[in-house]
């Protein structure tokens, strides 16, 4: 869908803003955000990856920040 499409450049563009000016749970939620609009235009590899990533963070930080949990039902 062109809308997903879209919708991704921007996110890509506010990962950039938050990248450079945000704190880092802003920077986690616009990695997830931009990973959740992957996986809308199926490219699930990226967004796996970068979820992935996301988790190993939440995991060595040992807190949860509101959208990646430790205890998310395809965690393991």
């Amino acid at each position: 869908n062109n809308e997903f499409a879209k919708a991704l450049e921007h996110f890509k563009l506010a990962l950039k803003y938050y990248t450079e000016y945000g704190t880092p749970q802003q920077q986690s939620a616009a990695r997830w955000t931009v990973a959740r609009g992957q996986r809308s235009v199926k490219e699930y590899d990226s967004a796996l990856a970068t979820q992935l990533e996301l988790l190993r963070e939440v995991e060595r930080r040992n807190q949860e920040d509101g959208y990646i949990s430790k205890n998310s039902p395809n965690s393991t």
